[in-house]
C-alpha cells in the first residue's frame, strides 16, 4: 500500500482555506495539516479591530464556488465579522476544520533533501513533523518574515 503524501499549510485564513479545499477535493492520496497559531479560522480578519468593514463586496471576496446568500442589501459590504462568518461556513461545508491544528505556532522550517521539518509548538510541546510539501498562507505580509 502506498504511503500518504503529507502536506501543510500554515494559515487558516481565506488562502489557506481555500488551498487546503483544493488539494483535498483534487487530491484523496494527500494528507493535509493546516496549523494556524489563533484559535479560529479567517486570518486578519479574525483578529481585527470591531466593526471592521470590508473594501468590496461580498462577490468579490468570497470563493466562486461558494457564492454569499444573495439578499436585498447584497451589495453592502460585509464587516469583518461577516466575513469570517463566511469562511467558517466554508469551511465546515468542505469539511476543513477537521484539518485545521489550532493555537499552532509554526517555529522553525527546515528543507533536508526535498522534505520539510516543521517544528510546531502547540500546548506548550514543540513537535516536528515532516512534510513533502508546505504552503505557506499567512496573510499580507510588508516584508517577509525570516524563517530559522
Amino acid at each position: 500500500m502506498q504511503n500518504k503524501i503529507k502536506m501543510c499549510i500554515i494559515g487558516a485564513g481565506p488562502s489557506g482555506l481555500c488551498t487546503a479545499k483544493e488539494i483535498q477535493a483534487n487530491n484523496p492520496n494527500i494528507n493535509i495539516k493546516v496549523f494556524e497559531k489563533s484559535n479560529d479560522i479567517g486570518g486578519i480578519f479574525a483578529n481585527c479591530y470591531q466593526d471592521l468593514t470590508l473594501v468590496n463586496n461580498p462577490f468579490l471576496v468570497s470563493f466562486s464556488d461558494f457564492p454569499p446568500a444573495i439578499n436585498d442589501n447584497h451589495l453592502k459590504m460585509w464587516r469583518a465579522n461577516e466575513y469570517v462568518d463566511y469562511l467558517n461556513s466554508y469551511a465546515k461545508k468542505n469539511n476543513l476544520l477537521k484539518l485545521i491544528h489550532f493555537n499552532t505556532i509554526v517555529k522553525k522550517i527546515s528543507n533536508i533533501k526535498g522534505q520539510w521539518n516543521i517544528d510546531f509548538e502547540h500546548n506548550g510541546k514543540v513537535t516536528t513533523n515532516t512534510f513533502d510539501y508546505l504552503t505557506i498562507c499567512t496573510g499580507t505580509n510588508q516584508k517577509s518574515k525570516e524563517i530559522p
